[in-house]
């Protein structure tokens, strides 16, 4: 029925010819501005979810390029300090000796100790001979 009536070209023959008087083109004009409102209200329904899918998209699209500027910076991080690291370290080449291993702070400190134990007892020794020296020289 409403395929119809976009068909009307409102000329008044029908509400003239009408037995109950029924003013018909006021209520199709009405009917059909009530049409051409529906038709818009879904079109800027159907433009808005365009946006918002675009939208979307775009801020999907903006997150994966920002994943990936993250993960080159990271991989660009990683690279640059194991190049730091790499540089760091002394390669031994070949024929070359391999470089000395920096000593233990711990190990130095046992290892002195040692010696000043090591010293300590010989140390008295030495004196007691220096002594013995000494009383066997008088």
């Amino acid at each position: 029925m409403l395929d119809r009536l976009v068909d009307c070209i409102e000329c008044g023959s029908c509400s003239y010819v009408c037995p109950s008087r029924i003013p018909l083109v006021q209520y199709f004009r009405f009917a059909k501005n009530r049409l051409q409102q529906q038709r818009l209200e879904k079109r800027r329904a159907d433009e808005a979810r365009e946006r918002v899918a675009a939208r979307e998209a775009r801020q999907a699209r903006e997150r994966a390029e920002k994943a990936a500027r993250m993960r080159a910076m990271k991989a660009a991080a990683a690279q640059k300090q194991a190049a730091r690291q790499a540089a760091a370290k002394p390669v031994a080449r070949a024929g070359e000796a391999p470089a000395a291993r920096q000593p233990n702070p711990a190990a130095r400190q046992r290892v002195t100790a040692l010696e000043q134990q090591t010293l300590g007892r010989v140390q008295p020794a030495a004196q007691g001979d220096a002594d013995g020296d000494e009383a066997e020289t008088s």
